[in-house]
């Protein structure tokens, strides 16, 4: 039984890079699929794609005319 402790003790680092890969790639995709419960990420959005336009972050905002 000794040799096969071994093995596993020489293969668990990858074991765990392997696991770790396999949570992240899997994060993502099902956290993409939770509905959109925060009502302020559609102003989000649109500050966002005004920063897209104007190549500029906002320091203040001086209208409301989105």
């Amino acid at each position: 039984m000794l040799p096969l402790t071994l093995n596993l003790k020489k293969s668990e680092p990858s074991i765990r890079i392997a696991l770790l890969m396999v949570l992240l790639y899997w994060i993502l995709p099902v956290h993409a699929l939770l509905p959109i419960d925060d009502p302020d990420v559609w102003w989000r959005f649109k500050v966002g794609e005004w920063i897209v336009q104007n190549h500029a972050v906002a320091l203040a905002l001086h209208s409301y005319e989105w």
